[in-house]
């Protein structure tokens, strides 16, 4: 009973401390809209490139969508910083939330905070989540909803680059399924 109660508070003080974090986590959601659709330009300027200039020869049009592709690049670099700022100060709210808490639950109680373990591992913990929201971690997690969107794009162009793709796609869950499994050992 103390144990579940302990948990749940743990539980509500998270939600607690990244509530105020909901309108930069938006932005970034956003953002990473944003990005993923930048992320498409490079294939739309070759598309382009291959479908008008070469068969135009136009120096003009080459000149003109390389400019706008640099513009585009240099976009798609200042909303990644925005984003990978954003982040930086969402992992430091938290950090700072909750290194009071953890500091107190090591020092004050450590038969209950550390469950039978170092009272130095809530610390490492709280470094591991400062640590994952601070780096790509949440940004993969935004941009996941944006590969059923690629996949699609991809069999739109032709069937077989959808089917490259997608069995690309498998291969690398696979393999990742695999290195975890290895890493990780028999259970």
């Amino acid at each position: 009973l103390i144990g579940r109660g302990l948990h749940r508070a743990k539980g509500n003080a998270l939600v607690e401390v990244i509530r105020p974090c909901r309108t930069a986590l938006l932005v970034v959601g956003f953002l990473s809209g944003v990005l993923n659709l930048l992320a498409l330009s490079g294939s739309f300027y070759m598309l382009e490139v291959y479908d008008r200039v070469l068969p135009s020869h136009s120096l003009a049009t080459l000149a003109g969508l390389t400019a706008l592709i640099l513009l585009l690049y240099a976009f798609h670099g200042l909303f990644d910083l925005i984003r990978g700022r954003l982040l930086l100060t969402v992992g430091a709210h938290v950090d700072e939330a909750l290194s009071e808490r953890t500091f107190r639950a090591t020092l004050l109680r450590p038969g209950e905070a550390s469950l039978g373990s170092d009272g130095a591992q809530l610390v490492r913990d709280l470094d591991q989540v400062r640590a994952f929201l601070t780096g790509g971690g949440p940004a993969v997690f935004f941009d996941l909803p944006w590969l059923p969107i690629y996949l699609a794009l991809c069999f739109l162009f032709h069937v077989w680059i959808g089917a490259a793709v997608l069995v690309g796609a498998l291969l690398m869950i696979g393999l990742t399924l695999v290195a975890e499994a290895a890493v990780c050992g028999p259970t």
